[in-house]
């Protein structure tokens, strides 16, 4: 019997947290023991480590690893509700990260020191603007979620009203999102054809220096593999390209994450296990690439 798309997605991510620390084997304990430290004095490494945390509890309940016969489940599931309560707690106040992009940008404005922008690039700073400017009322609508979810306010119908703004800011900031992934995509690819090029004309000279010298099987040998001095720029770029690249799919686990309570796919019957595969997708993702940052 074949493994589920849910299965087969989770396991991968796994995969891909685990090759971030153990790719190089001169990694010790301790280095791997620094990265974790780094990334949990962060507010957002925290919100990560509980979210893998909180989505692998859930992905044990759904797949029905955990025997209710044997493990306390209503225990496993209070535990999951309150790693929720404490990513919220994490959390609060990040509303003060986006109102300094937002001052930034503006900052930048005022002052006129920027180059002229083409239209294309416009139109990024256009939308990095009204992402910033989402992201704050998306920010404060988490955080009276989370005042409700503690008890500080009482009202259901505020709960109601600000899951709603918070699902339908963050699902619009996601598209931004992908739209500027898929920008620096394009802009990292032009980088690297142009160091490409650079770098075949330099091993081209060094071939055309040994053909006159009567060495043309070392000259074969340099067209393809001799280092040039835009190989470590090469390398730097195509690590970009795939962080990029990393930072595409995790946007797309939030996609489908948020997709199913924007839509609300859950009163219509759908199984909530796709969020919860989608959620842990991300949870690992993004701790990969802050893995990746910390090292």
């Amino acid at each position: 019997m074949s493994d589920s798309p849910v299965r087969r997605s989770s396991s991968s991510a796994l995969i891909a947290l685990s090759r971030a620390l153990l790719v190089d084997p001169t990694v010790s304990v301790l280095d791997t023991a620094n990265v974790f430290r780094k990334i949990l004095q962060l507010n957002d490494g925290r919100d990560k480590v509980l979210k893998v945390v909180q989505y692998t509890c859930k992905l044990l309940l759904h797949h029905a690893f955990i025997d209710a016969s044997i493990h306390p489940v209503e225990r496993t599931q209070k535990f999951v509700s309150a790693l929720s309560t404490s990513r919220r707690l994490v959390r609060l106040f990040h509303a003060l990260e986006p109102i300094r992009d937002l001052q930034e940008h503006f900052s930048s404005l005022r002052t006129g020191k920027s180059k002229p922008l083409t239209a294309r690039q416009q139109i990024r700073r256009n939308l990095a603007i009204f992402a910033s400017a989402i992201g704050i009322v998306n920010d404060i609508s988490d955080d009276v979620v989370c005042f409700v979810k503690i008890g500080v306010l009482k009202n259901p119908a505020t709960l109601a009203r600000a899951t709603i703004v918070s699902d339908r800011l963050w699902y619009t900031g996601i598209h931004i999102d992908v739209h500027e992934h898929l920008q620096q995509l394009y802009d990292l690819n032009v980088t690297l054809e142009q160091l490409q090029k650079l770098a075949r004309k330099e091993r081209e000279r060094i071939r055309e220096e040994l053909v006159v010298k009567d060495k043309v099987g070392e000259g074969e040998w340099v067209l393809k593999h001799a280092p040039t001095e835009y190989d470590k720029e090469i390398e730097s770029v195509n690590g970009r390209i795939r962080m990029v690249k990393v930072g595409l799919v995790k946007l797309g686990a939030d996609w489908v994450f948020c997709t199913y309570d924007v839509f609300g796919f859950g009163r219509l019957g759908w199984s909530e296990r796709w969020q919860t595969a989608s959620g842990f997708v991300a949870a690992v993702l993004g701790t990969y690439k802050l893995v990746v940052k910390c090292r």
